[in-house]
């Protein structure tokens, strides 16, 4: 099992968010966890028991992570893109190779260019930022050349 992994930087920028600006949200949330079950499972948890099972513990850090990631992605989605620029990127979409890019890395490159659309009121060609959000995001496959 690999002991590494990788967060997208807009996950760590929303944990600094919320280092800086959510505390008391994330407080409410530890609160909300205890209210709802998780002293029970603290005073049922036998620390011994945890450690025996070691290879659980880091998909469990992962699997938060995951979580959150998979949050922000939900969010970013509901961003509305203006329909001038969303009519420009589907000419953009057609182009590309569907085969070689995953869901993911698509979904993703086009949040981020909702976002930065939608936080950089000057603008810029919606084209461009997409398709450095594609190149930024995209991650090619150990048997795919590279260009």
């Amino acid at each position: 099992m690999s002991s590494h992994f990788t967060l997208s930087f807009e996950l760590v920028l929303l944990m600094n968010w919320l280092l800086k600006n959510g505390k008391k949200e994330v407080a409410a949330l530890v609160r909300f966890a205890i209210k709802n079950g998780f002293i029970s499972l603290l005073e049922k948890a036998n620390e011994a028991e945890h450690l025996k099972n070691l290879e659980d513990l880091p998909n469990t850090v992962l699997d938060f992570i995951m979580l959150l990631e998979d949050s922000l992605i939900d969010a970013l989605e509901e961003i509305e893109l203006e329909s001038s620029a969303k009519e420009k990127l589907v000419p953009t979409i057609k182009k590309l190779d569907l085969q070689k890019i995953d869901i993911k890395t698509l979904w993703l490159s086009m949040q981020q260019t909702k976002s930065s659309l939608f936080l950089n009121a000057k603008g810029g060609s919606p084209q461009k930022i997409f398709y450095e959000k594609i190149l930024k995001n995209w991650t090619p496959a150990k048997n795919e050349p590279l260009n």
